[in-house]
């Protein structure tokens, strides 16, 4: 087992709960910006591109998923629910794993 994978990708799902959690208090638009600034910070303290794209899908996931529990609905609607989860889910992992990757691709050219 890769402990230095697992490790990225268990702090990016916590940073991405508490992201979600925290931009709860501010505006939507906010939160998008501070989600992306969160990601980018994750891929600048990761050097390798297999452990940047996993750890940015988990990112994402976790985000999304973080989101869409608060929402609530009726028992009638689960299979829906299930549905609008699962497409939010992916891509939210899209989405992270383009931020995080661009913040390690920084790391790797020295930008920083």
């Amino acid at each position: 087992m890769n402990y230095k994978l697992a490790l990225a990708t268990l702090g990016s799902g916590v940073a991405a709960t508490i992201c979600l959690l925290v931009s709860t208090y501010i505006a939507s638009w906010l939160s998008i910006l501070l989600s992306a600034i969160v990601a980018i910070v994750i891929g600048l303290s990761i050097a390798d591109k297999k452990t940047a794209k996993w750890s940015g899908i988990i990112f994402g996931a976790c985000l999304t998923i973080t989101f869409v529990s608060s929402i609530e609905g009726s028992s009638d609607k689960l299979v829906g629910f299930i549905l609008l989860s699962t497409f939010l889910s992916l891509f939210g992992a899209l989405y992270g794993a383009i931020l995080v990757s661009m913040g390690s691709w920084i790391r790797r050219e020295h930008f920083i």
